[in-house]
């Protein structure tokens, strides 16, 4: 019985702790409505694969250089203080975490997507107005394709996408520095050969100028 006791103890401890997790998710940070998300934290607060617990996300996925994300930030706060309770709101840095953004295929900024039951759509059509994204992120996002949240990257897939990604960054540096070296070549060369075309003339000037000298002296030295 003890141990049963225990047991029953330690799940009910577990249960408590993942039921304050899900409470912190609608605390809100440092004064905001919206929710920093980063690659530590994302799959925990957001249960994204699953869908289980947390209810729907809307993620800005942004850079901070991003003059559009920096424009809309008023009206995200704003999104983010009319569904408080209703669904969640959150910003994404996608330069400070690289591998939620590699996961969803992140290719410009600000990028939009609800997440909900394991479910994604993103938001593309109208302007970023709260009405519009709280429209959006309540009903008109049924009306749009949806596709299954991509599963999140495992410790080797973040290894090959690593590996990956230094190919590819290795063979554009080396096709750059092959053009590079192609068009200084081919620089040096036709400069090289105007210069001997230059070269050539001058001497060849020089030769017919020393052969007139000398058969004017001979033809000179007959006159004497």
């Amino acid at each position: 019985m003890k141990v049963l006791s225990g047991a029953l103890a330690l799940i009910c401890a577990a249960l408590a702790v993942h039921a304050d997790n899900v409470a912190n998710v609608h605390v809100d940070t440092g004064g905001s409505a919206v929710i920093q998300l980063t690659d530590s934290n994302f799959e925990k607060l957001t249960q994204a694969s699953t869908g289980s617990t947390t209810g729907p996300w809307f993620v800005k996925f942004y850079a901070p250089w991003c003059s559009h994300c920096r424009q809309m930030a008023p009206a995200w706060e704003r999104v983010a203080k009319e569904l408080k309770g209703v669904v969640n709101v959150a910003d994404l840095d996608a330069t400070r975490a690289p591998n939620v953004a590699k996961r969803f295929a992140i290719k410009g900024y600000p990028t939009l997507i609800l997440i909900d039951k394991g479910r994604m759509y993103q938001y593309k059509n109208g302007e970023r107005t709260t009405e519009n994204l709280v429209a959006f992120a309540t009903t008109e996002y049924k009306k749009t394709i949806s596709s299954p949240v991509p599963a999140p990257l495992t410790f080797m897939g973040v290894i090959i996408d690593f590996l990956i990604t230094g190919v590819q960054e290795a063979q554009r540096i080396y096709d750059v520095a092959f053009r590079g070296f192609f068009v200084i070549s081919s620089f040096s060369l036709i400069l090289g050969l105007l210069l001997g075309m230059i070269c050539s003339i001058i001497a060849l000037a020089k030769n017919n100028s020393t052969l007139h000298a000398a058969k004017t002296a001979r033809t000179t030295r007959k006159q004497d």
